[in-house]
This record gives structure tokens, C-alpha cells and sequence, in this order.
């Protein structure tokens, strides 16, 4: 007969029940509190590779940007206007007139200036911040 783990053994009560499924799940439910040591991150991280905080930091030059779909467009503006800026962060030589280039030129309903003119200019703030070395806190 094999051998069964020492916390699946049958353990009965004054009355002879059978309680090895309940001594089973209380082994399995204190195994699972103890974090496991490549799935603990430092605080605060919870696993992400920080590629948020800089997401957050883009969206913040796309802030006039409208948030709904637009039929026939991949993404919405902003989502557009965010992944420009990324790119624009990261590629020195690219200019935010052609980062944002795939941007719609038509106006949208109820938003001051077209997702690329918005675009564009939020290219131009992300570059002056860059290269004043500081955060530009102003906004659109």
C-alpha cells in the first residue's frame, strides 16, 4: 500500500468519523499562504515591469484626447495619441509630427482640435520636458 502524506492520514473523532479530506484541505490551504519565492515581488511592484508608470506619464500629454471609438479606426484617439508618445519618448530622431502621423485629421464631435493636431502638440510638450530634465506640469 503506498504512503500517503502525513496530513492525509485519517484522523477520527471520539465518534469514529472519518476526517482525512478535512486535515487534507488544511494542509493544501497552509502551503498555499506561504509566498513563493520567485512570485515575491518588492512592495509596491506587484509584478509589473513598469511599463505603467511611464503609460500614465504619456496619457498625460493626451489628455484632450477623446476616449471613444472611432469607426474604422484601430484604437481610440487616445490610446493612439499614448502609443505615439511612446514612441516618441524612445526614438530621438523621430519627430512628433511624424510619431503622430497616423492620428485622424478629422475633427471629433464635442473635442477642441483633431487627434493629430492634439497629438503633436502633446509631442512637443513630452520633448520640452525631456529635454528640460524635469516634468512639464501643465496642462492642456
Amino acid at each position: 500500500m503506498p504512503e500517503r502524506p502525513a496530513a492525509a492520514e485519517k484522523i477520527l473523532t471520539s465518534s469514529g468519523q472519518d476526517r482525512s479530506k478535512l486535515a487534507l484541505a488544511a494542509a493544501t490551504a497552509a502551503s498555499a499562504t506561504v509566498p513563493a519565492a520567485g512570485l515575491a515581488h518588492g512592495p509596491g511592484n506587484h509584478g509589473n515591469s513598469g511599463g505603467s508608470s511611464n503609460a500614465k506619464k504619456y496619457g498625460k500629454y493626451c489628455q484632450g484626447e477623446s476616449r471613444q471609438h472611432v469607426s474604422g479606426q484601430k484604437g481610440t484617439p487616445f490610446s493612439n495619441c499614448v502609443n505615439d508618445m511612446a514612441k516618441l519618448a524612445h526614438h530621438s530622431n523621430v519627430t512628433p509630427r511624424q510619431a503622430c502621423a497616423n492620428e485622424s485629421k478629422q475633427r471629433v464631435a464635442g473635442q477642441k482640435g483633431t487627434p493629430y493636431s492634439l497629438c503633436v502638440s502633446g509631442g512637443a510638450k513630452l520633448r520640452h520636458s525631456q529635454n528640460s530634465g524635469g516634468s512639464d506640469n501643465s496642462s492642456s
